[in-house]
């Protein structure tokens, strides 16, 4: 028993040594809420807000944009309001699709995959595409909702998804609307 109790001390050193070897470090997810949004999600860091006025067929509309930049990756959440009577004469989904195929034409996307999604009784697109930007691929995953005259939008896009794809899924389930 005496020459076993060393070797035994040896393989728990060992597998425990190895346990952490090769893991990927976990990314610590930080709760955003925002008040005047109505919303809350989970980034990969600190957000920082910045807001962008689009010019468009129906006039000027203000994007509020809340952003994490990492190395490989951009997480953004962003809304926007439409004019009421703008949403109210057109299609819900003609407006989803629009706003769909904008994304992927701001960033020259190709091989585009749009799927039809809903958050609590919201509708919504999944999109997912690859671009290129000064000779690097990458990947965006975009989920849009129309509540009511906002449009939601939260932003993956990485060229790193396989090493990043734990982070991307936390980032992207954890869109919630608040005082709805």
């Amino acid at each position: 028993m005496k020459k076993i109790m060393p070797i035994l001390v040896m393989v728990f050193l060992l597998s425990s040594m190895l346990m952490g070897c090769g893991t990927v470090k976990e990314e610590v997810m930080k709760t955003f809420k925002s008040e005047e949004g109505r919303f809350s999600i989970d980034f990969p860091g600190e957000a920082k807000h910045e807001v962008q006025t689009a010019q468009t067929a129906v006039g000027n509309i203000n994007i509020n944009l809340y952003l994490v930049e990492k190395d490989d990756s951009a997480y953004i959440c962003g809304y926007n309001d439409y004019p009421e009577a703008v949403v109210k004469n057109s299609n819900t989904n003609d407006i989803l699709v629009n706003a769909a195929n904008g994304a992927i034409q701001n960033i020259n996307g190709k091989n585009e995959v749009i799927k039809d999604i809903t958050l609590d009784k919201y509708p919504g697109k999944d999109i997912i595409c690859e671009a290129e930007k000064e000779g690097i691929t990458f990947k965006m995953h975009q989920k849009i909702y129309l509540v009511g005259n906002r449009l939601y939008q939260v932003n993956v896009s990485t060229n790193e998804e396989e090493k990043n794809k734990e982070t991307i899924n936390k980032f992207l389930d954890s869109f919630k609307l608040i005082n709805q």
